[in-house]
């Protein structure tokens, strides 16, 4: 879902609607775990009208990651039994403190107050509207013989000089600063696999096939380019 750019923002919601949220004191399996954060997103999800936007299973793992990197999920291995995951309450409490005190999107809401994440949301529906995930269907892509590529060494040459002119593009275009950094990513790499010896074609095709790119000219001119070399 294209919502995955709302997970920080959401990341503060949920710690702002679960500050007394008592989790289970048992050892729970992985699956367990993540269960819990499942049903939370869910609630949250339904609270936000959001399910357009957020993936319930999505948002959960994007949470149970944060939980383990700041302790509130504790792993526990045991010989023969396997992992175990246990949620740690205090540090719950620490990790909630932390959003509030230092997360900028928290200072934002506790601003403007009720408002701001029901504004978030439309506002990003606004600007994602009509967008796709991927601007090619990925059976176009599956479909083709990429092993067998070969890309004429004139449309290399153009392909390379579309792909320099990537970075000014995107870095001129009126861009969220968020959806910025994630499509110049995208475009850095796509020019460093362009410098290989053998281009991995399907990989920049991957890079490039994308809401972050899509606006960009010149992005879509180098897909065409390597697609039309399949003819």
């Amino acid at each position: 879902m294209i919502g995955s750019d709302l997970f920080p923002h959401f990341r503060v919601a949920f710690a702002k609607s679960f500050q007394n949220t008592g989790w289970p004191a048992a050892h729970l399996r992985e699956a367990e775990a993540k269960t819990v954060l499942v049903h939370k997103s869910e609630e949250l999800v339904e609270k936000y009208s959001v399910s357009d936007l957020i993936s319930p299973d999505e948002f959960a793992q994007y949470l149970f990651d944060d939980f383990l990197d700041k302790s509130v999920l504790q792993k526990h291995k045991v010989q023969f039994a396997g992992d175990y995951f246990t949620f740690n309450g205090i540090k719950y409490r620490q990790y909630m403190v932390q959003i509030e005190s230092a997360d900028p999107l928290s200072n934002e809401a506790n601003r403007i107050g009720n408002r701001f994440f029901p504004d978030v949301f439309d506002g990003y529906r606004v600007a994602f509207a009509g967008v796709k995930e991927q601007p090619l269907p990925q059976n176009a892509i599956d479909g083709k013989p990429w092993s067998s590529l070969v890309v004429p060494v004139n449309t290399v040459v153009e392909i390379k000089e579309k792909a320099s002119g990537l970075i000014s593009a995107i870095q001129q275009a009126d861009l969220d600063d968020r959806v910025r950094e994630n499509a110049l990513a995208h475009a850095r790499a796509v020019i460093d696999l362009l410098d290989a010896p053998d281009p991995p074609w399907r990989l920049i095709v991957d890079l490039l096939n994308n809401r972050y790119l899509c606006a960009i000219l010149n992005s879509m001119a180098i897909l065409q380019l390597i697609m039309g070399s399949f003819a």
